[in-house]
């Protein structure tokens, strides 16, 4: 996965444009520490410097004629494939830029942002693998892709695009060790995932959301083989972008509290009464993000 952009006048190692996507850092910083490698091994005669590593970041370095692109990536991301965009990128800018003739004025590379972007789509890998390796990232978990979950009894099954599993919740407070003890569907930690490759209307949430409200059931020991006993804590949507019509969910399809979407399950709470059913293990929360390159935004939040 990308984590940033940094691109520089090769003569003078001046940062004249940067991108951050998932990590804060002073580019200006970073840019006169990489010129200062860069001559480092210059000066000793060893070659240019294309690449280094960090213990959890790799760093690719590609220079044109009057610039040099540096990418930080992943530690295991194909740095050749990466390497390859960052001089694809560096040409690019030289194309559009007459750096030989630049006056020092930053503010006209501002426009580079919009064709960055048409360059890394050509990067993108399959839509779902890229989607969960970008959840994995996210949220954590073991990945499960495409998994098929039959609910309950006489109901069809749901395909889960990616499941996480981030293993067994491990209760903070008394009531909720009881209440996991009590209700054992809620015990793990699940995150069911949607994944549209186009725009997401309202109907696909709905059906999506209703589905999984089917799952969550009391007694495990009772629950038959081919059965999904457990209610996940969080759903997720991803799409390439959101119909408008999304937005006005609210009121008929789940509950909102402290500004966050939740839904519970139809079968869990038949029986919960008073005190508990306000306990947050009963709720599976909701988030939308949409698909964006090199990373997803959430929306509606």
């Amino acid at each position: 996965m990308l984590h940033a952009i940094i691109i520089l006048e090769k003569s003078s190692g001046l940062c004249v444009f940067s991108e951050n996507y998932t990590i804060d850092f002073d580019s200006t910083l970073f840019s006169g520490f990489l010129t200062a490698i860069q001559n480092f091994t210059e000066n000793l005669k060893i070659g240019t410097l294309t690449s280094f590593i960090t213990n959890d970041k790799a760093i690719v370095i590609s220079a044109s004629d009057y610039v040099s692109v540096a990418l930080i990536i992943d530690l295991d991301d194909d740095v050749d494939e990466w390497f390859d965009k960052a001089y694809e990128i560096g040409q690019r800018f030289e194309e559009i830029y007459d750096m030989e003739n630049w006056k020092g004025s930053l503010a006209e590379f501002n426009g580079f942002k919009d064709e960055l972007k048409k360059l890394l789509v050509k990067k993108e890998e399959n839509y779902l693998l890229a989607v969960a390796k970008w959840a994995k990232k996210e949220f954590g978990g073991e990945i499960r892709v495409n998994a098929i979950l039959k609910p309950r009894k006489n109901k069809p099954k749901l395909k889960v695009d990616i499941l996480l599993d981030r293993g067994d919740i491990d209760p903070r407070n008394l009531p909720n060790k009881l209440y996991l003890k009590r209700f054992q569907g809620l015990k793990k930690d699940l995150i069911f995932i949607k994944v549209v490759d186009g725009i997401v209307g309202r109907g696909e949430i709905k059906d999506f959301i209703e589905q999984v409200q089917e799952f969550g059931h009391f007694e495990l020991e009772q629950v038959e083989e081919d059965i999904f006993p457990y209610f996940p804590k969080m759903v997720v949507i991803v799409g390439r972008d959101f119909s408008d019509t999304v937005k006005d969910l609210e009121s008929t399809l789940y509950k909102v509290k402290n500004n966050k979407h939740y839904i519970q399950s139809k079968y869990l709470n038949l029986k919960v009464v008073g005190q508990l059913a306000k306990t947050e293990l009963f709720n599976a929360y909701i988030e939308y993000w949409k698909w964006d390159t090199p990373y997803p935004i959430r929306i509606f939040k």
